[in-house]
């Protein structure tokens, strides 16, 4: 019999809560993102202090993970924009870090896998759309707003009924 235990409606409206803090921090920083290809370092800041208070409130995520091993994804991906140079934003794997301290190391990895499907297809797009013209496999994309439109599916689905979304 699987019911609903009074721990695990806890956990999941901590969850709730994780996820839409995450959610509305992406869409006010992918605002500047398009705009400039720049991340206002002052909401990161703010954003980061906030997940150290939620953090300290609920220590541990559901899935077992210590909440700094959500930080691990963007450590990763700010290495990469050291290897390659610039090619990969450094303000993205800052803004990954952020969030994957504040929902979890398996929260971020689906919201990252989702941002990344999004940008996939959106780039294929772009270059169908642009066959002929160089220019279409140069131009850098802005990536806070593919990690915010994946923050709100996974949000929505959470919140209408998704119990297990990793």
């Amino acid at each position: 019999m699987r019911g609903r235990t009074p721990a695990r409606g806890k956990m999941r409206k901590i969850q709730i809560i994780r996820e839409g803090v995450t959610c509305l921090f992406l869409w006010i920083t992918a605002v500047p993102d398009l705009r400039t290809k720049r991340i206002p370092i002052g909401s990161v800041v703010l954003f980061a202090a906030v997940a150290a208070a939620m953090g300290i409130v609920c220590p541990a995520a559901e899935d077992g993970f210590p909440l700094w091993a959500g930080a691990l994804p963007g450590a990763v991906l700010l290495l990469l924009s050291m290897v390659f140079r610039g090619q990969i934003g450094e303000g993205d794997g800052i803004c990954l870090m952020a969030c994957g301290f504040c929902t979890g190391l398996c929260e971020i990895v689906a919201i990252l896998e989702g941002a990344l499907i999004l940008c996939a297809v959106y780039g294929f797009c772009r270059i169908l759309r642009r066959r002929n013209s160089a220019a279409a496999f140069d131009e850098k994309l802005a990536f806070i707003p593919f990690l915010a439109v994946s923050s709100g599916i996974r949000l929505l689905l959470l919140v209408c009924g998704g119990r297990h979304l990793n």
